[in-house]
């Protein structure tokens, strides 16, 4: 498996790191969006390199995760 990295772009809430293995804390109103913005993006990126059958599959799942996400950010949550 390929090395991935997530990277967060935030305002206020996030702390600052220095380096690609620093950590951040993440408070827990951001946590549902991020979870699915995350899932979203990972499903999108299988659909691109699955073949035909799968591939509506993975693109059907990061639609819903779009719509889970916009869901949490609409009932309050935010991701800064």
């Amino acid at each position: 498996m390929a090395h991935r990295q997530l990277r967060l772009v935030g305002k206020d809430t996030l702390s600052a790191v220095s380096a690609d293995t620093d950590t951040i804390e993440i408070e827990e109103m951001q946590l549902e969006p991020l979870y699915y913005e995350t899932l979203r993006l990972a499903a999108r990126a299988t659909s691109n390199v699955t073949v035909s059958g799968a591939d509506d599959r993975w693109a059907q799942r990061a639609a819903e995760y779009e719509r889970d996400r916009d869901k949490a950010l609409r009932d309050g949550k935010r991701t800064h």
